[in-house]
């Protein structure tokens, strides 16, 4: 397996050469100065043999567009060192000779730039990989029986390490591995280093060296050309994992809720069905019933499913039955449990429901007050009261309705607190007390 050429020393120092036409054209030059001077001053050095090194160089650092013009400058300064002949030398064999350099001058600095050409593209290949790795928050990694462990970049930046030549020890690593997960990460190893194929894909738990706990997902493949080499790729899932948690809860909160709600649902129809004198009745207090307790669901929907806005929750049950303006609301802002917020609006619905056949919604001078309060003593309390005034005397009832049932036992029950309905001389008073955690907690 080659060396990976991220770590060769040209890397970093010859892509800025061949970026700069000056650096490139100043070293070449230079090169062409230095080579003259050592000829003056050792007149027996072999010219083209300076030279033709000039050359070279000038085209590894500066590419072809230097190269061309010091080879050019080294075919006037050798035909003129060459000019001077040592005894030995004849006219035509200068004459070869200079032929032979330019000619191979010109091939080395065709096959040097095609190379540093080659260079360009397997960087910008690279560097486009690194990018691409780093977006899916993905590192690669790569094992040789014969060669040290290597990450890239992004490995180390993934775990919380930093960088040096080759990775640390297994040890280092598989300490921070998630205990519960460690065992199942060195097993893959041993069957690597035994030459045996591990799974092609396992999740585990890992914790950065600042605490940070990911969840990573590795990826193997094998070389079936070099027996023992693998590469694989290690990919950041912890956001999908924390969102399969999520979706565990809320399922298991669904169907929680679902089974409480078809209890809703059933208590509902059949209290409505016993207090209901005709079919038509019946049906339209069950819908209305249900379609306040949609509403509800509603809200929970908005909120995530974990809590509703008391206020946003009493509007959405009154509104749809008196006119905005005669409501007063008044009382903190409160965020309650789901399991509150479902009785609550049963509660909100069956009052509504009441002010608009009998009480203060049914007459235009009608208005009704919610207060709600949270004492601050140990241990807290919340208190919520719905008051009519500017209605008619409540008549007194001759049985009692599911409206009743609603506001004194089940409201109240689901929250483990009490509750009150009086008659005033213009409209009704429904107390609620109940202990604030059971309001705010399912």
């Amino acid at each position: 397996m080659p060396i990976p050429i991220n770590r060769m020393w040209f890397e970093g120092r010859l892509p800025a050469f061949r970026r700069s036409p000056v650096i490139g054209g100043l070293v070449s030059a230079g090169l062409v100065i230095a080579a003259i001077a050592i000829k003056l001053l050792l007149p027996i050095t072999p010219s083209l043999t300076i030279l033709f090194a000039v050359v070279l160089v000038s085209a590894w650092v500066g590419g072809a567009r230097c190269a061309i013009p010091t080879l050019l400058a080294c075919g006037i300064a050798g035909a003129y060192f060459l000019s001077k002949p040592l005894p030995v030398q004849t006219a035509s064999w200068h004459t070869v000779t200079l032929a032979i350099f330019l000619v191979v001058g010109g091939l080395v600095i065709f096959v040097v730039d095609l190379l540093g050409k080659a260079v360009d593209r397997y960087q910008h290949e690279r560097r486009r990989l690194d990018l691409a790795l780093k977006a899916a928050k993905a590192a690669l990694w790569e094992s040789h029986p014969n060669r040290p462990l290597h990450w890239n970049n992004n490995f180390y930046d993934l775990v919380g390490l930093d960088y040096t030549d080759e990775a640390p020890p297994a040890e280092q690593f598989f300490a921070m591995v998630h205990p519960e997960d460690r065992e199942k990460m060195r097993e893959a190893r041993r069957l690597m280093d035994s030459g045996l194929e591990p799974r092609a894909r396992d999740e585990f738990r890992l914790t950065r060296p600042d605490g940070k706990m990911l969840w990573l997902e590795n990826h193997r493949t094998s070389d079936p050309a070099q027996k023992g080499f693998y590469i694989g790729i290690i990919h950041d899932i912890t956001q999908r994992k924390n969102a399969e948690e999520r979706v565990d809860l809320v399922l298991n909160e669904l169907a929680h809720r679902i089974k409480n709600q078809y209890a809703v649902i059933i208590k509902i129809a059949k209290d409505t069905y016993q207090q209901a004198e005709t079919a038509k009745d019946f049906n339209e207090a069950f819908q209305a019933r249900m379609m306040g307790l949609a509403r509800s669901n509603d809200l929970l929907l908005k909120g995530g499913g974990q809590e509703v806005d008391l206020k946003s929750l009493l509007l959405s049950q009154v509104e749809t039955f008196g006119d905005a303006g005669r409501i007063e609301v008044n009382g903190p802002a409160i965020a309650v449990s789901p399991n509150a917020a479902q009785y609550l609006a049963m509660a909100f619905h069956e009052l509504s429901t009441n002010a608009l056949k009998h009480g203060a919604f049914s007459v235009e001078t009608g208005q009704v007050a919610v207060t709600w309060t949270v004492s601050e003593e140990a241990p807290s309390m919340f208190r919520i009261t719905w008051k009519e005034h500017g209605g008619p005397a409540p008549k007194p009832k001759t049985k009692s309705g599911f409206g009743k049932l609603v506001l004194e036992k089940l409201m109240p029950a689901a929250v483990e607190g009490t509750a009150e309905t009086e008659a005033g001389p213009d409209g009704i008073t429904w107390t609620l007390s109940a202990p604030l955690d059971h309001v705010l907690r399912s």
